[in-house]
C-alpha cells in the first residue's frame, strides 16, 4: 500500500494522516466519509496534499464532508460489517449453547437453541 504511486507522492506526516482516516471510518463506520475538521485536522499542507492532483484521497461533498478516495472498494462497509457481527454473535451464542448444554447434556429453558433441539 505505501509503495503505491499515490501514496509514495506524500509526505510522512500526510502518509500517517490517511492511514489515520481510513482508521476513523473503520471505527466508526462510516463508509469512507470523514468532516471536514478530521480532514484538516494535521494542517493546511496535510490537506492540501491528500486533496490534490488529478486523483485525490479526499475528495469534496457536497455537504461539506470529505470521501476516501475509493474507501468501499478496498473496505468492508457499515452494512457488511453489521452482518458479519451478527454471523459471529449468532455463531459464538450456538458454540456457547454446544459446549454447556449438549456437552453436558443439559436443557435450559432459557436457551433458544436448547428450545429448537426439543421442538425437534
Amino acid at each position: 500500500m505505501m509503495n503505491h504511486p499515490k501514496i509514495e507522492a506524500l509526505s510522512d506526516s500526510a502518509k500517517v494522516h490517511i492511514v489515520r482516516l481510513w482508521g476513523h471510518c473503520n471505527k466508526f463506520r462510516t463508509d469512507g466519509v470523514i468532516s471536514a475538521s478530521k480532514a484538516k485536522e494535521k494542517g493546511p499542507a496535510v490537506f492540501k496534499q491528500l486533496t490534490a492532483g488529478a486523483t485525490p484521497l479526499l475528495i469534496a461533498l457536497d455537504d461539506g464532508t470529505y470521501y476516501c478516495h475509493d474507501y468501499l472498494k478496498h473496505q468492508w462497509s457499515k452494512d457488511e460489517i453489521e452482518a458479519q457481527s451478527v454471523v459471529k454473535k449468532d455463531s459464538a451464542a450456538y458454540g456457547l449453547h454446544t459446549r454447556w448444554h449438549v456437552n453436558r447434556g443439559i436443557f435450559d429453558p432459557d436457551c433458544i437453541h436448547c428450545q429448537a433441539l426439543e421442538a425437534g
